[in-house]
């Protein structure tokens, strides 16, 4: 304990200029770093003599007390959620009988316990009449929240017109904090439904743990899927700010209604991936940023497992800049992505050896806004002889934006969006970057922001349209 004291930083140091403040503030520190160790009822003075011309001496005088243990712990409060729940996170974060009776140990305990989602109310007290005992038991006090909530949502935006979302929750699944959901989406251009499971921390790893298993119909510029399949995520995703987390997908893919002659894309696609993403989020406002950035990197590895036949590898990177400019805020983005085949057919192109499910697409509200969903390419390589975008195995994305408040909850903004896709990383050019730009309105709500945005293309080509309108919601090209 003594030994953690010598080596905690201190506010005060010698030869600095005189300042009481920091003398009470190394007080507390030392202090609160008894009161972490197992002394609860330790005492710092801080004794100040300045008989010295120009000159204050300070003296820190520890007075540690007894050193004190957990004992008995107690778990009250509990109505629908199983003991033996409580008491294993209680255990996971060391808060256990015999244990130095630590105040940062409580306090790791009852932050853990919140993250159950099961509590309204989650208190740590001393057992009444051990205050002064070596041994001091614990109360865990709980108040149960609600375990059901419901979900309905709706929506209509250029894309998918009209969007309804349902969903049904369950957070504490026979008492045991397992979390249950039923969930569907229906709109002009999806059908999903899905059933997930989530664990709050998995035997062993002390991680979150998600299971999904999903059926859907999507539809795209130029063709339609049916995927069915489920994917498993190990990882906290809400940790800041940095995260990262390991995906593992299997997905079975039914291409139908494709236009053009863009390769074998008739034929059923089976996946089998595992992902690991990391990233770094410094945003002030994860709705609404203001200041800060947020980067993702992440890398997909398809291999043949379980009757799979596709083998690739998929790199993405991402980050976004976030500050105050000019009575406004600006914003500016990057995203990359590369895709390397690695399967045996070298017959096609590299782009058409991918599952089209799985490769590059841009043009739209949060890609580039200039250009219809899904049409930037370039001719000859990601968009065929008919004019039908077949996606790319390569992605360069730069958006910038400048952003204003008008009025009340309305905002306006300018913005600048460039980028292409590319049959292959090799091909990349900076010639082929096609630039656009525009302007937007937006209505400013707690959920994010609504937005009304028309892009115009800079470098237009012969039969090309001036530009697109776009009506979304929230932030734009961070998704």
């Amino acid at each position: 304990t003594f030994a953690a004291l010598d080596r905690s930083p201190r506010p005060i140091e010698e030869a600095t200029p005189w300042d009481p403040r920091q003398v009470e503030e190394a007080r507390r520190l030392l202090e609160g770093l008894l009161a972490d160790t197992g002394y609860p009822d330790g005492r710092v003075e801080a004794v100040v003599d300045a008989s010295r011309l120009s000159e204050a001496r300070v003296t820190l005088s520890v007075q540690p007390g007894s050193f004190v243990r957990i004992g008995k712990i107690v778990i009250a409060g509990l109505q629908r959620t199983r003991e033996s729940v409580v008491a294993r996170s209680l255990r996971r974060t060391g808060l256990r009988e015999g244990e130095p009776y630590s105040r940062a140990l409580m306090l790791k305990a009852q932050q853990r316990l919140y993250e159950l989602a099961l509590f309204r109310r989650v208190e740590l007290l001393p057992m009444p009449g051990q205050e002064r005992h070596t041994d001091r038991g614990l109360v865990v006090l709980l108040e149960e929240g609600l375990h059901k909530s419901y979900l309905v949502g709706l929506g209509w935006n250029e894309t998918d017109r009209f969007r309804v979302t349902l969903g049904w929750y369950h957070l504490n699944l026979f008492g045991g904090a397992h979390a249950f959901s039923v969930e569907t989406v229906l709109s002009g251009t999806e059908q999903r439904f899905q059933i997930g499971i989530r664990e709050p921390r998995l035997p062993k790893l002390d991680l979150p743990g998600y299971l999904v298993v999903y059926r859907t119909y999507e539809e795209f510029a130029t063709y339609a899927q049916r995927r069915q399949g489920l994917w498993i995520d190990i990882g906290d995703r809400y940790k800041r700010p940095y995260r990262s987390w390991w995906r593992y997908e299997y997905q079975i893919v039914q291409p139908e209604n494709v236009r053009g002659e863009i390769g074998r894309e008739e034929e059923e696609a089976r996946i089998s991936s595992i992902t690991p993403t990391f990233e770094w989020d410094y945003r002030d406002n994860p709705l609404v940023p203001t200041r800060g950035s947020y980067s993702e990197i992440s890398l997909d590895y398809a291999f043949p497992l379980f009757q799979a036949n596709a083998e690739f590898l998929k790199l993405k990177a991402r980050t976004t800049l976030y500050r105050p400019i000019a009575n406004g805020r600006g914003a500016l983005g990057f995203r990359l992505g590369a895709m390397l085949p690695l399967g045996s057919d070298n017959d096609l192109p590299d782009n058409l050896r991918i599952p089209l499910n799985t490769r590059f697409f841009a043009g739209g509200a949060n890609t580039h806004r200039a250009f219809e969903r899904d049409f930037l390419g370039i001719p000859g390589q990601t968009i065929d002889p008919e004019g039908n975008p077949v996606g790319g195995n390569a992605l360069a994305l730069i958006n910038a934006e400048y952003i204003r408040k008008l009025w009340w909850i309305f905002s306006g903004h300018v913005f600048v969006d460039a980028g292409n896709i590319w049959e292959s990383p090799s091909k990349v050019r900076w010639e082929d970057i096609r630039w656009g730009a525009g302007l937007g309105f937006s209505l400013d709500t707690p959920a994010g922001p609504i937005r009304l945005e028309y892009g115009w293309k800079l470098d237009r080509e012969p039969g090309e349209s001036i530009g697109q309108w776009w009506l979304s919601f929230g932030i734009p090209f961070v998704l």
